[in-house]
């Protein structure tokens, strides 16, 4: 698995699910600890690049949080714990 073939399944929209692009994501960096030394330059560049997608996914979390409860505040609009995208909501 590389970053060109999950930017691919992306655009050819095979990923049924979050979960199998997230996991596929993690098996990049997975393959990358296998196959290179720990203190190489690669393996540095791939920690950094974990790291920075980590904090991404936990800013989309935030996110949807946030976007659900400003969907709640307004009159007559019911947020749907089902939908798998939220509504945005403008101020």
């Amino acid at each position: 698995m590389d970053l060109s073939t999950v930017y691919k399944n992306l655009m050819l929209d095979r990923y049924a699910s979050y979960a199998s692009l997230r996991a596929d994501v993690h098996q990049i960096f997975q393959n990358c600890y296998t196959y290179n030394l720990p203190n190489s330059d690669v393996v540095r560049m791939a920690q950094q690049l974990e790291d920075a997608f980590d904090a991404w996914e936990r800013s989309l979390e935030v996110n949807k949080l946030l976007t659900q409860e400003q969907n709640e505040q307004v009159e007559g609009l019911t947020a749907h714990p089902s939908d798998d995208h939220p509504v945005d909501v403008l101020d």
